[in-house]
């Protein structure tokens, strides 16, 4: 009896496995390694909050001319244009929860002009806080917020 239960147990448990159409992974130019090592010690300590806590991680979308960024961020992700919503920080955290990512973003792009670009796919929506940092491209981060 034991066997049968136990051969009926293999056969019949699925054991789940992360979504791969879900954890999408989006290319990411190279950074120099110091301002990535100073940027991820930061960034360590931070979470996006939704039903899945997400890490932020560092990104960059190297060009040496200045496009708008919107258009930049579609190429470089392979995204309609059309899909990408672009906020201010403050529209997109009015309350304040996410200043210290904000400034963060801030310190390694070297401007105070930061916007949020959010792209929602199903459930998920990826979320860029980015800045234009002169001469290089935009820098900033990345996360994803679940949401049923």
């Amino acid at each position: 009896m034991e066997d049968s239960y136990l051969t009926f147990l293999k056969k019949n448990t699925i054991f789940s496995k992360p979504d791969k159409s879900l954890s999408l992974k989006f290319p990411s130019d190279i950074l120099p390694d110091d301002l990535f090592s100073f940027t991820t010690c930061k960034l360590k300590q931070y979470c996006y909050s939704s039903e899945a806590d997400e890490p932020f991680n560092v990104v960059f979308y190297n060009s040496k001319e200045e496009k708008c960024h919107k258009t930049l961020l579609s190429e470089k992700l392979k995204i309609p244009e059309g899909e990408i919503v672009q906020e201010k920080p403050e529209e997109w955290d009015p309350y304040g929860d996410y200043i210290d990512i904000i400034e963060i973003v801030k310190e390694i792009s070297k401007t105070n002009e930061i916007n949020v670009y959010k792209w929602k796919r199903m459930a998920n929506e990826y979320i860029w806080i980015l800045g234009w940092k002169n001469g290089e491209g935009l820098i900033g981060v990345h996360t994803v917020g679940i949401f049923s």
